[in-house]
């Protein structure tokens, strides 16, 4: 399965599998959590300025870090509510349910907020050699793990919230430094 030749079947396979999952357990549409794997907790940030103060390195970028832990615990909470909501809409099948990459950060603590309101949450994976995972706030069996080629990776992940979505928030960081959170409400124009 892991050859060139059975590439359309791996990407076939990865576009088929979560749609039965999400027939299954009757999703209809989605809340998606976009963010950055790196924020932090609030205490891990503190604790990372107290260190690096003491070492006297990195001080600025820890104090930018422990500015934006606040969006740590805000998008935690946001699931949580949103999760309690749509439990008590009167519809039929499971609606607005929190999906995230499945991923560390604000990720993780979207499906953590979720699953504290007991209620079910997504996680579109992909495999990357060294850092993605899956969180374990993930409802067990609506986990999915994309592991395409690396120029076809993010297909299948992003179909999905594609098709599935009803809301995005966002919470960007680049790469070279920070930027403010971002939230859009609404219906995305696909």
């Amino acid at each position: 399965m892991g050859s060139r030749d059975a590439r359309t079947l791996r990407i076939q396979a990865e576009y088929i599998e979560p749609e039965t999952r999400f027939e299954k357990f009757d999703v209809h549409d989605t809340i998606v959590f976009f963010g950055s794997a790196r924020f932090k907790s609030r205490r891990n940030a503190q604790s990372a300025l107290k260190a690096a103060r003491k070492s006297g390195r990195g001080v600025k970028a820890a104090e930018k870090a422990l500015e934006m832990s606040r969006y740590h615990e805000d998008a935690r909470t946001l699931a949580k509510r949103l999760t309690h909501w749509s439990k008590e809409l009167d519809t039929n099948g499971k609606r607005f349910v929190v999906c995230t990459d499945g991923g560390p950060g604000i990720m993780e603590v979207a499906n953590r907020g979720a699953s504290e309101a007991r209620g079910m949450n997504i996680g579109l994976n992909i495999s990357l050699p060294h850092e993605q995972h899956e969180n374990p706030y993930i409802t067990h069996h609506l986990g999915a793990r994309f592991s395409s080629q690396l120029q076809h990776r993010y297909a299948p992940e992003l179909q999905w919230e594609r098709f599935m979505i009803s809301s995005t928030l966002m919470s960007a960081m680049s790469f070279t430094g920070f930027m403010k959170p971002v939230k859009l409400f609404g219906r995305l124009a696909v």
